[in-house]
């Protein structure tokens, strides 16, 4: 019967992380701290492996869950205090933000909690913020992009990086491995309540789908984890496509239409999603119907002089077509 992989420490794994991206973690670091399994193995590891030399940590109470939220809040003051890691706390208004964002809880929640932690970052001149997601935080991602149809972006995922700093290295780990190293420390950590309330589309997919799923294939959250990263790199590279086509263009913001009809139908797509995108800062509200309206108004049939989709203004000139953002009133 051949042996199991042995999984690595998980100081090890973020160390690994660390030289694998040539990052240098003198730079600062500061901990995302929610008081869940993930972010507590997450500091632990850290502490473990670069000590609390440049290492800080950050709590952002949302202030949903009433008394909860405040036991929360202390647990991560006590832990850091026992670890000598310093410890920051930020707060907002959730509920407000998101009649302002227009958006749900979840989303306005989300923006504040990174406003807060890059905000401290710069404070405190840590040059990454880091936080627990795991390879099961992906795989619900990617599957709750899939269920609402989203299209290569969406099922990237989470990136491992991004351009502001944000690390997540622990992308490769399955949650259940951050809660045996936890239990060899004997480490505790909290829940969050509303992680049963199945009404919200993601406890779903975490506690009905994924469990049918992994009775059919074990490693499905990691195989998902190297799709992610798949759709990524695919992704990127259309995107290089499209800014190459649209670069060569003359003059710029415009391109032919008589070339463009010959492209392929797919790249074409590509084109007009990217620049619906970029104009509207994301892909909210585009759907395969405006797309097709978009190839119908760049067709050389089409009778009208300029047509908007949401910021994105796209206006017929002669034999081509000139695209630009429509300015904020």
């Amino acid at each position: 019967m051949p042996k199991k992989k042995a999984i690595p420490p998980l100081s090890e794994t973020v160390g690994n992380f660390f030289g694998r991206e040539r990052l240098d973690p003198e730079n600062g670091i500061l901990i995302a701290l929610s008081w869940g399994s993930d972010s507590v193995g997450l500091l632990l590891a850290c502490v473990e492996r670069f000590w609390t030399k440049n290492l800080r940590a950050a709590h952002f109470d949302h202030g949903l869950r009433g008394e909860e939220s405040d036991r929360d809040r202390e647990f991560c003051r006590d832990l850091c205090e026992r670890l000598g890691v310093e410890f920051s706390v930020g707060t907002g208004d959730v509920t407000g933000e998101a009649r302002i964002r227009k958006t749900g809880i979840e989303d306005s929640a989300r923006a504040l909690r990174y406003d807060f932690l890059f905000q401290t970052a710069r404070s405190l001149g840590m040059r990454y913020v880091l936080t627990g997601h795991t390879a099961d935080d992906q795989a619900e991602t990617v599957l709750s992009h899939f269920v609402r149809g989203s299209k290569l972006a969406g099922l990237s995922g989470i990136p491992k990086i991004d351009s502001r700093g944000l690390l997540r290295p622990l992308l490769s780990v399955r949650k259940s491995e951050i809660v045996a190293f936890l239990a060899s420390k004997s480490q505790p950590y909290r829940t969050d309540s509303s992680n049963a309330d199945l009404s919200f589309s993601r406890n779903r997919i975490r506690a009905l789908l994924i469990p049918e799923i992994e009775a059919m294939n074990p490693g499905f959250s990691k195989t998902m984890g190297r799709f992610a990263e798949y759709a990524r790199e695919l992704d990127a590279r259309l995107e290089n496509e499209v800014s190459e086509y649209l670069d060569a263009q003359e003059p710029p913001r415009s391109f032919d239409v008589v070339e463009f009809a010959e492209l392929s139908e797919f790249f074409r797509k590509e084109v007009l999603s990217r620049l619906f995108v970029r104009m509207n800062g994301n892909g909210i509200g585009l759907s395969e119907g405006m797309v097709s309206e978009m190839l119908r108004f760049c067709s050389m049939r089409y009778g009208g002089k300029s047509k908007t989709f949401g910021a994105l203004r796209l206006e017929r000139w002669k034999w081509r077509i000139r695209y630009d953002k429509i300015p904020k009133a």
